[in-house]
């Protein structure tokens, strides 16, 4: 795949639930190194970079609306992402500071992706796209 059909792709499912490996992620962004392109996807608690050489299956659209929805549901009430673990609804006294707690942890999740490698700097990862964190 080119970089520009993977962005294309990837412009078209960000923040998509989709399937990889048996395991349900979040599309959230891509990322390069010198040797690839990378997939970066979330599965509510912790980030995994998967070759963009690999595909993943779009769930949007190939199941019911209901089946889908009820995934993006019951991701937004258990990722660590979403306030939803918390309990909590937006308004909720509690809601902005632990929406501060999520900004943190996702600038945490994202800088984990560029995060310098110390055994050889040029395999450190630079994001080619904005990160998307909200559910589509």
């Amino acid at each position: 795949m080119s970089l520009k059909s993977i962005k294309e792709k990837f412009e078209t499912h960000k923040g998509e639930m989709v399937l990889m490996s048996n395991k349900v992620y979040q599309l959230i962004g891509i990322c390069e190194d010198v040797e690839d392109l990378y997939w970066v996807l979330y599965d509510g608690r912790k980030l995994k970079l998967s070759t963009c050489v690999g595909g993943f299956a779009i769930l949007k659209n190939k199941l019911d609306d209901k089946d889908y929805n009820e995934l993006v549901r019951i991701a937004k009430l258990n990722w660590y992402s979403s306030y939803g673990i918390y309990g909590i609804k937006e308004g909720d006294f509690e809601y902005y500071s632990v929406m501060k707690e999520i900004t943190q942890n996702r600038k945490n999740l994202e800088d984990e992706i560029v995060k310098p490698c110390e055994s050889d700097p040029k395999y450190t990862n630079k994001l080619i796209a904005d990160i998307v964190w909200d559910f589509n």
